[in-house]
């Protein structure tokens, strides 16, 4: 989180911090749970002890659920929970995190099918609950609360009939470093009675400093890596709110914070946000983007949380036309021609004419398709959450083959070398299928949980060989014809980010810190050719990195575009801030009128498109 800058108080806020605002009078106190992580081994226990002694308590209200409900986010784990925790014999309320927003073959879908939303708000005793669900969707990048969310967020606060009604905000990451939309929703709080933000994720008690907000983690209902059991009770009073530890192995109640009950921002201490850097353009979706946009003739098309599909002017980026899908669009859309083709969380794949938007076919799949096309000739390629991977006739949408051989969903985008569709999935496999028929040539494994699965990278190849970095912290490269190691490297700590040079003669790989390395694709053994500092601080997001015009271009989860000279051992050129949220992979327009010959069409976490020249 960037340095805020302060003020001084003015007269009128002073006064206001004097006032009583609180409307409640009542006491009563409520459960909290978060990070459950069904899947585990002690968590079905875990959560059963916490039910039983909620239930066989008379102090408790009701129960708020924030985040992490399971570990891998599939939709039998939310089954699962979702049953576990209809025995209590309280109201609750539930919000999901990363474990269901990052690892999720629904898209974050079958959350609120299951609990009937991924947010909620109501008044209990002259108090005001909003919780939303915080998490990198479908990406590693830090918290994150959809545009749709802020705006859902703005009007609950504005629609209070008393604007000092005591408000308890919940999400699952903390409104602090760990949320890159944090001084936003901090503004927007701070003409309020915000009176605390609840959060889980560190699976620790722990008050956090933060100035205009009161941040409060706490603990785990997972007992892995904790002294015991337990959950938290919280005690909302007119002058304080009291925080308790309630561990199983006591009757007792132990009180470990007690803050007061009383507003805490002040609008003249809030920050100086600093300027955005001037782009060619930008327009403003309405939800999440979690894929980049594609280009042709002049047209950008990308999908959004919302299921709208937007088509844009290049030079303007003025509306052309928009598409509704019936649920949300993750999948970066492929064009050929005069037809741009997309999965949606329908669970249909689409084909819509470039030209006005209107639908010349749908082909339905069984699951929700969030993997990216590839158009190759008459076949569409793509992959869905129903394991399957299938080639459509890009035609008619008709099914020419389907591959239903798959261990996870897929989100990635497929590749075509050698004779061969190369693609990860939440599995830990990577396949290759003959493009003909769909018959498995080879696959291979990590042989890791499948949080280390090779499937947000997408592959490169080159030499013979398919190179594919994955969270084990491995890069590997494979014999393209057999699946075969060639060979596999720890020599730096990398995650899902990759790229090859334009003449196929270089990888590039982008580590956790700061570090872009070179090895080269020709040698049957790791061989590195130069590691450069780019200064971009810890990073986890899954951009690949594309070379144009001798430059290398690549983004951050925290807004930042790096260019990097290839030919002078990755030397920083130019770099650019645009905001606190994910970029996703820019796509490269080569115009040799522009600065730097290119122009960088880019996509962000909360919902902006736009264009950009970089200065070199």
């Amino acid at each position: 989180m960037k340095k805020l800058i302060y003020t001084s108080l003015t007269l009128l806020h002073m006064l206001l911090l004097a006032v009583a605002v609180s409307a409640q009078t009542e006491t009563f106190r409520f459960a909290f749970f978060t990070d459950i992580h069904i899947g585990t081994p002690t968590a079905p226990k875990d959560l059963t002890d916490a039910i039983n002694d909620v239930n066989s308590r008379t102090d408790i209200d009701f129960v708020l659920i924030n985040g992490d409900l399971t570990e891998l986010g599939t939709n039998a784990q939310l089954d699962e929970v979702k049953g576990m925790l209809d025995k209590l014999n309280k109201p609750y309320y539930a919000v999901a995190g990363n474990h269901e927003t990052k690892w999720s073959e629904s898209g974050n879908m079958y959350f609120s099918a299951a609990f009937g939303d991924n947010k909620y708000t109501f008044e209990h005793k002259g108090v005001r609950f909003i919780a939303v669900t915080s998490g990198p969707l479908l990406r590693m990048g830090d918290g994150h609360i959809s545009p749709y969310d802020m705006r859902w967020i703005k009007s609950t606060l504005e629609s209070m009939a008393d604007k000092n009604t005591p408000v308890i905000f919940a999400t699952h990451y903390q409104l602090m470093d760990d949320m890159d939309v944090a001084e936003d929703v901090i503004k927007m709080f701070c003409p309020y009675n915000v009176l605390v933000s609840f959060c889980g994720h560190g699976h620790r008690n722990r008050l956090i400093p933060a100035p205009n907000i009161t941040n409060v983690m706490c603990r785990a209902v997972v007992s892995s890596g904790l002294p015991s059991g337990g959950y938290t009770i919280i005690e909302v009073s007119k002058d304080s709110l009291r925080f308790f530890e309630k561990n199983y192995d006591t009757d007792e109640l132990r009180r470990w914070l007690s803050i007061p009950n009383k507003r805490v921002c002040n609008e003249s201490d809030m920050p100086i946000l600093s300027a955005i850097p001037k782009a060619v353009w930008q327009y403003q979706a309405d939800g999440i983007i979690v894929a980049a946009a594609t280009e042709s003739q002049g047209k950008v098309v990308v999908g959004d949380e919302t299921g709208r599909v937007y088509c844009l002017d290049l030079n303007t980026g003025k509306p052309i036309w928009t598409f509704k899908a019936r649920n949300a669009v993750y999948s970066k859309p492929a064009i050929d021609g005069d037809r741009v083709v997309f999965g949606s969380c329908d669970s249909s794949v689409y084909c819509l004419n470039l030209t006005n938007g209107s639908k010349v076919w749908e082909y339905k799949t069984n699951h929700t398709v969030m993997g990216t096309p590839l158009i190759n000739g008459k076949t569409v390629y793509i992959g869905g959450s129903d394991s399957c991977f299938r080639a459509l006739d890009m035609k008619n949408g008709k099914l020419k083959w389907e591959f239903c051989g798959l261990r996870g969903y897929i989100e990635s985008t497929p590749i075509l070398y050698g004779g061969r569709l190369i693609f990860g999935a939440w599995d830990t496999y990577l396949y290759a299928l003959n493009p003909k028929d769909g018959k498995l040539i080879w696959e291979w494994t990590n042989g890791k949980s499948m949080h280390m699965s090779p499937a947000a990278c997408t592959p490169v190849a080159a030499h013979g060989k398919v190179f594919v970095v994955a969270p084990d912290r491995f890069m590997t490269a494979l014999d393209a014809s057999t699946g075969d190691i060639v060979w596999r490297s720890t020599s730096h700590k990398v995650r899902e980010s990759i790229g090859i040079s334009e003449d196929g003669e270089t990888i590039y790989v982008r580590c956790f810190t700061d570090t872009l390395f070179a090895a080269g694709s020709a040698p049957n053994s790791y061989e590195e050719k130069w590691f450069a500092n780019a200064g971009y601080g810890y990073d986890i997001n899954p951009s690949m990195i594309q070379e144009a015009n001798g430059r290398i271009y690549f983004t951050t989860k925290n807004g930042l575009f790096v260019v990097l000279d290839a030919a002078n051992k990755g030397k920083v050129l130019w770099t650019c801030k645009l905001n606190n949220t994910i970029i996703n992979t820019p796509t490269i327009i080569r115009d040799a009128t522009a600065k730097g010959g290119v122009k960088l069409l880019f996509t962000t976490h909360d919902g902006i498109i736009g264009l950009i020249e970089p200065e070199k």
